[in-house]
């Protein structure tokens, strides 16, 4: 069984991180070592320009010559992630650190306009102790664990560690303390299950603060980056995921006899940045080194690769500098290299190349991918700890994503209580929280309503930022589509899946809610399925999909009911059908101009009709007058089910998954027809009848028949 994929990106909803107050900036005339802390926001009356339509690039620049003005040291502040926000503004926030420590709580956001101009501010900083550290790390972890293992009432053998670092809690940024206290951050999983519990231990081995993610598991999607996979992979999860990754090895020793080549000038005693790119298909991997050049040596790298498919070219930038230089350092010396033999450089450095920041990359960077056709590996679960990742990418495009994903299946779950069915929560094992038997419950363990509160966490996970490979094709970074996997399907080969993969740009509402439908259809009564039966579950994620997009973004829209019109990304540009009359390559009538011998998302066409003419009620003439025995000629116009649209849209949803437990079963799978599914419906529509559903009559039913009919069915 193939992944479910659709052929459909969305501006979503994102949320400002910055809080913004009336304070005036502190001023002072140069920064101190260990500053004292400062709280302060401000929205500015006259923005302060940029230089830099980089969000990224602009905050810094702007931490860099207005930090020491707001009363903190900028030196002490790294780049944390960047989101997007209305009116083409971004928010990039920076975490502050002290002698390796991090500052719980501390944060600097930044709000930037698309020319780079500083719009607002907002300032939470601390300061350090003036003690001595003295609690190692191996104690910190030591004191985490048994305050997990009396919460949990397990053995400290069954705990695993998913992070430690050092960090500082002041009292000027958290709660819980009194002074500047150095801590550590311990965070904790039991083995065999999802959720991570978070501790912060002081320096005299107390644990003064601990918070959790297992309790709200149940409402807490399992969003991940698959390029923000590696940095928290275990060896033994690595063949979760492949890697794009180049090496490379640099000497001025190779080789040993005389050589009458032009040696590198401008270099010597200097300290020689080189960064290696490998160029494939649309995606790049990049790795950097330096090597001090102490005479006018010629330079020999030696690159080395895994996992990047053939094909592949290579650049190398180069810069001098003591520190690792900023990206606009790096210039391009050789470009368009074919092989991976030794390369050698020569000549005068470059001056007026591409920089690696025009080229849009950065050293230590590689892409992650599944491979959907080969045998292995099998998909991967964001991390070893089985917990999001929350690193940031160096693009708005990535924290923008994730936010979006998370909100999209927060909200979806939503819809499906109060539109669909109330009953049915689609996170339980079922429908969609089926990551795997031992990942919910625990390795040997059962859920026991709340006894093992912690240990039981069904969720759905996501997987944003996808590469993968399909049919020898590599289409990394931007995968144009999205699937879901579920874990008992033959696809999920690491055996812990039930998850979406979503391409990069590809975190639309109506994309994220169709491949969230195949989760649910799928335990339902698609596991394995015929043509038609694919058709009718495609459909079926089409139904839910565009009603979800219908009830929160379009009831007074587009009453064509595009699907994926928000994909505007890369190469992919929606909508890529309607259900009112299918799409390319799609007829939405089964006429004579209809064929079965297409794959699903050719053959939905008729079903999406259908929805569409009973929600929305309309003309049944789709102008296939050129077809013999065309049914939709002449039939009369059809009225929508309800004269309220939303209320519509709920009783065809009520309608399609009334029907769905008769079209197949997830152990026998499904071999629905297009008379299996005519059946299906109206005796679906005959029960809400008898059951005295709200709205449902037998004009309602009548209404179907005729939609049916209209559509060839």
């Amino acid at each position: 069984m193939q992944p479910r994929s659709m052929r459909v990106v969305s501006l979503g909803v994102a949320i400002s991180l910055a809080t913004f107050g009336l304070l005036g900036p502190a001023q002072a005339a140069r920064a101190p070592k260990n500053p004292a802390a400062v709280n302060e926001a401000q929205v500015l009356e006259t923005p302060t320009s940029g230089n830099s339509s980089n969000p990224r690039t602009a905050a810094e620049r702007h931490l860099a010559s207005q930090g020491v003005g707001w009363g903190i040291d900028p030196a002490q502040y790294s780049y944390d992630s960047a989101v997007a926000v209305a009116n083409d503004l971004t928010v990039v926030r920076f975490t502050q650190h002290f002698d390796d420590s991090i500052f719980i709580g501390a944060l600097v956001a930044l709000t930037v306009s698309s020319d780079g101009a500083l719009i607002s501010y907002t300032v939470k900083s601390g300061h350090a102790p003036t003690s001595l550290r003295s609690l190692s790390e191996s104690q910190a972890i030591a004191s985490a664990q048994k305050e997990f293992s009396t919460s949990y009432g397990i053995e400290t053998t069954g705990i695993s560690v998913a992070k430690s670092e050092r960090a500082i809690a002041d009292p000027d940024v958290v709660d819980y303390v009194s002074v500047s206290t150095w801590a550590w951050i311990v965070q904790l999983y039991r083995k065999g299950t999802l959720g991570t519990d978070t501790y912060v231990v002081s320096d005299t081995g107390s644990v003064i603060s601990h918070s959790t993610d297992r309790k709200d598991a149940f409402d807490n999607p399992l969003v991940c980056d698959m390029q923000q996979l590696d940095s928290s992979f275990s060896a033994s999860n690595q063949s979760a995921v492949q890697r794009g990754i180049v090496s490379f090895k640099a000497s001025t020793k190779y080789p040993k006899k005389k050589l009458k080549e032009k040696k590198m000038t401008g270099v010597k005693n200097s300290k020689v940045w080189i960064v290696l790119t490998a160029s494939f298909v649309n995606g790049v991997s990049s790795s950097i080194t330096s090597i001090t050049v102490k005479s006018g040596k010629l330079v020999v790298l030696t690159p080395t690769f895994a996992n990047i498919p053939n094909g592949k070219t290579y650049s190398v930038y180069i810069a001098t500098g003591k520190k690792q230089p900023a990206l606009s350092s790096f210039r391009l010396m050789k470009s368009g290299l074919t092989s991976s033999s030794q390369i050698k450089l020569m000549g005068s450095l470059p001056k007026k190349t591409t920089s690696l920041a025009a080229a849009g990359m950065g050293p230590d960077r590689y892409f992650s991918f599944v491979d959907i056709n080969s045998s292995t590996p099998g998909f991967p679960i964001c991390n070893a700890a089985n917990a999001a990742v929350t690193g940031a990418g160096d693009d708005t495009l990535t924290a923008f994503e994730r936010l979006n994903t998370k909100t999209y299946i927060t909200n979806f779950r939503d819809f499906f209580t109060n539109y669909v069915n109330a009953s049915t929560d689609i996170n339980t094992e079922q429908y969609l929280g089926n990551i795997s038997p031992s990942l919910n419950y625990g390795s040997g363990a059962t859920c026991n309503e709340g006894n093992e509160e912690g240990v039981c966490s069904p969720r759905i996970s996501a997987f944003t930022n996808v590469c993968a490979t399909q049919n020898g094709s590599l289409q990394c970074p931007n995968f144009s589509n999205a699937f879901w996997v579920p874990w008992r399907s033959s696809d999920c080969r690491s055996g812990v899946c039930s998850a979406i993969f979503i391409g990069r740009g590809f975190a639309a509402d109506d994309v994220i809610a169709h491949e969230l439908a195949h989760g649910i259809t799928g335990a339902v009564a698609f596991a394995s399925t015929s043509r038609s039966a694919d058709a009718i579950a495609e459909a079926y994620s089409d139904f839910f999909g565009e009603g979800f997009d219908q009830i929160a973004n379009h009831l007074s829209g587009d009453a064509n009911w595009p699907i994926g019109e928000d994909i505007n990304y890369g190469d992919a540009r929606g909508p890529f059908r309607y259900a009112s009359a299918a799409g390319s390559g799609e007829t939405p009538v089964i006429d004579s101009c209809w064929s079965d011998s297409g794959e699903g998302h050719a053959n939905m066409g008729p079903y999406n009709r259908f929805a569409w003419l009973i929600a929305n009620g309309g003309s049944p003439e789709i102008g296939h007058s050129g077809c013999a025995n065309n049914p939709s000629l002449g039939k009369p116009t059809i009225n929508a089910l309800n004269a309220d649209k939303a209320t519509s849209i709920r009783m065809m949803l009520n309608l399609v998954w009334t029907a769905l437990p008769n079209l197949g079963t997830p152990s026998a799978g499904s071999s629905a027809t297009h008379g299996d599914f005519r059946t299906a419906v109206t005796t679906a529509c005959s029960t809400l009848v008898s059951q005295g559903t709200a709205g449902f009559t037998s004009t309602e039913c009548n209404t179907v028949t005729a939609a049916l009919d209209a559509t060839g069915m």
